[in-house]
């Protein structure tokens, strides 16, 4: 028999359409985007009222104008509450910098950090960050450490990033972040996370990420693992309406000056 002229029905694999890895992460991406966006703002309603300095020991240098905070030092405006190991405050131009367990505090948002440059309801900057976006207003005046911030309300997005720099308007951007919607235990690795070589969000309007990067943790590996990546995701949101009672900073709205 020639087996060159068999009449042998041919098998043909079957393949199987899977989405673009592109496409994958850019849909992860706008999940996380748009809550990122959608993030409650602080009522300015929570900001009223002056600055109020307290620590274990607190100097005022007639010199420089500033006021010294060592040991437990709290600076407090409205629902705003940065606690640290030391801060210095400038009561003129309202800048706080304050460095050894920081945490910095309103009704929606909490970040942790190394150390803090910031005006309460202005420009802020930060080294070392790790931060919960709560899904809706709660009391976090009390709270004296990352672990009660975790799991104090329910987190909308956590974040980690060694440098975060937020403008007067709320827009902020993040060096090699790590984001996730996972309202995960502290010290428990998410079920999924996108890792960024940069963030720029903007509330209400857009979140751009650079190389996002798609991880998740496979049942019994214990950590996660890169499954897929894009260049650059871009994520722009309905324009939000705002209400001459909310507040677009990240921190509520700047002090006035007398």
């Amino acid at each position: 028999m020639d087996l060159s002229t068999s009449t042998r029905p041919e098998h043909r694999r079957r393949r199987v359409s899977r989405p673009p890895a592109a496409l994958v992460v850019a849909l992860v991406v706008a999940i996380l985007a748009r809550a990122a966006v959608a993030a409650p703002l602080v009522p300015r309603s929570a900001l009223v009222g002056g600055v109020e300095v307290t620590a274990d020991e607190v100097e005022y240098d007639a010199t420089t104008g500033k006021v010294r905070l060592r040991g437990n030092a709290i600076v407090k405006r409205g629902a705003i509450v940065l606690r640290a190991r030391s801060a210095d405050y400038d009561p003129e131009t309202g800048e706080v910098r304050a460095a050894g367990n920081v945490l910095l505090t309103d009704p929606t948002r909490v970040v942790s950090a190394d150390a803090v440059r910031a005006i309460l309801g202005g420009e802020t900057e930060a080294e070392g960050v790790l931060a919960f976006v709560k899904d809706q207003p709660v009391d976090l005046s009390g709270l004296r450490s990352v672990e009660e911030a975790a799991r104090t309300g329910h987190n909308r997005l956590t974040f980690s990033t060694p440098s975060l720099r937020a403008d007067e308007n709320g827009r902020m951007k993040l060096k090699d972040a790590r984001l996730t919607l996972c309202d995960c235990p502290l010290g428990k690795p998410p079920s999924w996370e996108i890792s960024t070589s940069e963030a720029d969000v903007v509330p209400g309007v857009r979140a751009t990420l650079r190389w996002p990067v798609l991880r998740i943790a496979p049942p019994l590996v214990g950590r996660l693992v890169p499954v897929c990546s894009s260049p650059r995701s871009a994520t722009p949101a309905r324009p939000a309406s705002r209400s001459p009672s909310r507040s677009t900073s990240p921190w509520g709205a700047a002090p006035t000056r007398p």
